[in-house]
This record gives structure tokens, C-alpha cells and sequence, in this order.
């Protein structure tokens, strides 16, 4: 007979961490348990918690597609030769007019949405926070984020403004019919990518913000996913 001093807390840790070294040491991964025992009890947590939450059998999926794909000829990235767009200078008045108007008419039927990957971190810059709500040094002191959400503003209430008088004056849209045209001010929902280090802080950021004066319900947010950093057999 003796007493155990493990608690459950103990006994849980051990089991998870005998199943994720069997797991990771068949991905080829069981280096991330080289400092495990230097860890503390609530960093062995950690870092259970956070392996939990790779799909590592997918990964190794992914990393075996990508080795496949280097030995393949065919995938190789060649230049485009094909047709390039014209830049908004070498279009002539006409062309623009009728872009303009276009453009205007498809904000006007609620056909547009406007998406911001900003997952990133500010630390290029020196900055700890997204990067949207960095201070760019304007005059104004206005963020990314409200510069953005005011275009928007001001695009649904010119579109709302106009896009009948363009579209009559040069006869455009959708072959002249302005019935999909609405009376009420249109809106172009927006959309905004976050990474799990910055969601909360973003979301947070718009909600004291008033959203600049947008409709809470026409800004989502969503969060990107992601994977760890990985290296071949050199390191590299």
C-alpha cells in the first residue's frame, strides 16, 4: 500500500502527454517536447492546450502535398501573357463615365461588399496592435480602420445620390434598367479579418468607435486560421 501524491490535474497531464507524443512522434514532430520538462505545471498545460489544437495529421498532409508539388514540372509558375487591364488614366471620359455609373448602380442594389484582410500585427512599425488602428500620422489622427469605414460611408451615400443620374445621363446598368435601383441609402456590408491575437482587440476598437458611423450589423469580423512554423530536416 502508499499514497500517490499525483492529483488529477497530474494524472490527466500525463495521459494527454503520452497521446500527443505518440501522435507528434509519428508526424515527425516530436521536437516540440524537447523543453517539456523544464516547463512549469501551468506551462505543460499550455502547451498541451496548444498542440491540442493543431491538426497534425493534416499538417503532415499539407507538407507532403507541398514536397509532391516541387517535383512536379507542371506546377511551375510562369509570367502571365495574357491581356492587362488598362490603368484608370488611360481610360478616356467616356469609359470612365460609364465605369463610374456602373459602379454607383451595382452600390446602389446592394451587389457590393468591401473585405480588409487585416490579421497582421503593427510590430513591423513598432506598433503592439493590429494594424489597422495604427496611428499612419496623418493630420486627422485618424486610424486604417476609420479611413476605410468612412469611404465606405461616404460611397453609400453617393451612390445613393447619383447613381440614377449616371446611369440616365449615359443610358447604363444593367441595359438601361434602373427598377433594381432602391430609394432607401444602400450598403456595402464590411467585412474584416482578424488573426486570434488581435480579434478581441479589433472588435473592441470598432465597438468604442461607434463603428465611424456605420451600421454594427454591416461590419463582421472573422478570424483566420492558422498553423505553426515549420522546418525541414536541416532546420530551414
Amino acid at each position: 500500500c502508499f499514497t500517490c501524491s499525483w492529483n488529477h490535474c497530474d494524472v490527466l497531464i500525463c495521459c494527454l502527454l503520452m497521446d500527443w507524443r505518440k501522435l507528434f512522434r509519428t508526424g515527425k514532430a516530436a521536437d516540440v517536447f524537447q523543453y517539456y520538462t523544464t516547463l512549469t505545471s501551468s506551462e505543460k498545460q499550455e502547451l498541451l492546450s496548444q498542440l491540442h489544437a493543431i491538426p497534425i495529421s493534416q499538417l503532415c498532409s499539407f507538407v507532403e502535398e507541398a514536397k509532391k508539388s516541387q517535383c512536379n514540372n507542371k506546377n511551375v509558375v510562369k509570367p502571365y501573357v495574357g491581356q492587362v487591364c488598362t490603368t484608370y488614366l488611360e481610360r478616356d471620359a467616356e469609359e470612365i463615365c460609364m465605369g463610374t455609373a456602373e459602379g454607383y448602380r451595382a452600390i446602389s442594389s446592394n451587389q457590393v461588399a468591401a473585405v480588409v484582410l487585416a490579421g497582421g500585427q503593427g510590430s513591423c512599425v513598432g506598433f503592439d496592435g493590429p494594424k489597422g488602428i495604427y496611428d499612419i500620422g496623418l493630420t486627422s489622427g485618424k486610424s486604417l480602420f476609420q479611413l476605410m469605414s468612412e469611404r465606405i460611408l461616404k460611397l453609400c451615400n453617393l451612390s445613393h445620390t447619383y447613381a440614377d443620374k449616371f446611369a440616365k445621363s449615359k443610358n447604363v446598368g444593367s441595359n438601361g434598367d434602373l427598377s433594381a435601383l432602391s430609394s432607401d441609402l444602400p450598403t456595402i456590408p464590411f467585412y474584416i479579418m482578424t488573426s486570434p491575437m488581435n480579434d478581441a482587440e479589433t472588435r473592441e476598437y470598432f465597438k468604442q468607435s461607434n463603428y465611424f458611423g456605420l451600421d454594427s450589423k454591416d461590419v463582421s469580423f472573422f478570424v483566420q486560421g492558422v498553423l505553426p512554423c515549420l522546418s525541414d530536416e536541416n532546420g530551414n
